[in-house]
């Protein structure tokens, strides 16, 4: 992916405003690259565009600020992708870099490592507090760790403890959207994790066959929710037996 080379990038911050319903976003460009002056940026999380990044085409250097705009924090905990970048509008290949982000919820939508994950979104000692936080970081995390399992079924895990620990004769439109979201992704991760845990033999991972059988459940519950027998049973069914006597004596 090219960039400018002598861009540091733009820094990104971000504030809760209008009483905790939005999130404020504001950006910086750092560092001089002459061959920025004229081009257009957009600011996008995932598909979404969160505000337009003009350079001006006179621009010598002076620092540039953009925003602010707002996003709706319900919008921001319900996108289907997370990938915060900034992209040139006339050459999407182009991206200048992000080199420092502020705020909560943009640390939380771009925790760049399975180890931070797992310190802020599952264990319980460090892990976040604020329940949308929670749902942000597992949520981008069920959608940028596409080549790591054990990240992505944990975070479906998470989010479906969030709807199970609710009164489910009170779900919302946006939770059986949340339900659908979660049970879009976790046929794959299951079938992943069973892959993982028959590979071991004797010996399996204990991260695959913790999240294989967490994800397994929680999915197979969401499905009954839904009234879906079929993918429940898929779902149930789709640990073999040596892994559960794994993981019951881990």
């Amino acid at each position: 992916m090219e960039k400018p080379a002598d861009a540091d990038g733009f820094v990104l911050r971000q504030l809760i405003v209008d009483d905790g319903a939005k999130a404020e976003f504001t950006a910086e460009l750092k560092g001089f690259d002459p061959g920025l002056a004229g081009r257009k940026f957009r600011l996008q999380i995932g598909a979404t565009t969160v505000m337009s990044l003009g350079v001006p085409s006179n621009w010598k250097g002076a620092p540039l600020k953009f925003g602010p705009t707002r996003l709706d924090k319900n919008q921001l905990l319900a996108l289907n992708s997370y990938e915060l970048a900034a992209i040139d509008e006339a050459a999407p290949d182009l991206r200048l870099p992000i080199s420092e982000i502020h705020g909560d919820l943009l640390e939380a939508l771009a925790l760049p490592t399975k180890e931070l994950f797992f310190e802020k979104a599952q264990l319980h000692h460090s892990r976040y507090k604020s329940p949308e936080l929670l749902t942000l970081a597992a949520r981008s995390a069920a959608t940028r760790f596409a080549d790591n399992m054990i990240v992505r079924a944990s975070a479906l895990t998470i989010l479906a403890h969030r709807i199970l620990e609710k009164n489910l004769t009170t779900l919302t439109e946006q939770d059986h959207a949340t339900i659908a979201w979660i049970l879009g992704k976790a046929p794959r991760a299951i079938k992943e994790g069973v892959a993982l845990i028959e590979s071991g033999g004797d010996n399996p991972s204990w991260e695959a066959v913790r999240w294989t059988v967490s994800l397994a459940t929680v999915a197979g519950h969401l499905a009954l929710i839904r009234n879906d027998l079929p993918l429940a049973f898929k779902c149930y069914a789709a640990i073999p037996p040596a892994s559960c006597m794994a993981c019951l004596v881990m």
